[in-house]
């Protein structure tokens, strides 16, 4: 089973290098365009920057980047203002209940997909609300995403979280990229709770970081 399992990660880091590279050139193409509003500059240097990030994933496991300490608010800031922009017919409120001083103990980049991936899923669940709340302390770093959609069952819940279940399977948006999530999370020692929300009504994902 341990053998299986770093065979899985290895072909999961040779597949994030080969997309990498392949989107290399067309994404330098796009950035050659001297027409680009200041919006699409900062959307393609996010991508850029994600890029380059899975390349250098690619040869290295996350858990290197425990030392490393990122500010969760900027993040959180930068990804509210992008999804505003993605999903600015669809009329959601996207609250953000946050600790100024919380610290994600590892990469920017890793924090930035993380709650990439959940956010996006929740404004393709949501019907009208999103909540972000962040809470930190000496020993813990909690960050939960709720949404007032229609919400996840616990079977469902159960079998999201298993090796080998197609996140897109899922229908209201959740499950894309929490195969991602739940690998990453696990590279930092961390875990991911999947529930209902008691203030939204839908789905509820808790990501929970040890900080020492």
């Amino acid at each position: 089973m341990l053998a299986t399992e770093r065979n899985q990660r290895k072909r999961y880091r040779n597949a994030l290098s080969d997309l990498a590279h392949s989107l290399k050139t067309p994404l330098a193409v796009i950035q050659s365009q001297s027409d680009l509003n200041s919006g699409l500059q900062e959307q393609i240097s996010t991508i850029d920057n994600i890029i380059s990030h899975q390349l250098s994933r690619a040869q290295s496991a996350a858990g290197l980047a425990w030392h490393l300490g990122t500010k969760v608010s900027p993040v959180v800031e930068k990804l509210r203002r992008s999804l505003a922009k993605i999903y600015a017919d669809n009329a959601l409120s996207i609250s953000v209940t946050i600790d100024d001083q919380a610290v994600f103990k590892g990469d920017e980049m890793d924090l930035t997909e993380l709650l990439g991936n959940l956010l996006d899923n929740a404004c393709k669940a949501a019907r009208t609300q999103i909540l972000l709340t962040v809470l930190s302390d000496d020993k813990k770093l909690d960050i939960v995403v709720e949404d007032d959609g229609d919400g996840i069952t616990q079977s469902r819940a159960d079998q999201l979280m298993q090796r080998g279940v197609r996140a897109d399977s899922y229908d209201q948006g959740h499950g894309v990229g929490l195969a991602i999530v739940s690998d990453m999370v696990d590279s930092y020692g961390g875990e991911v709770v999947i529930g209902q929300s008691e203030k939204l009504g839908g789905a509820r994902f808790m990501l929970s970081f040890k900080q020492s």
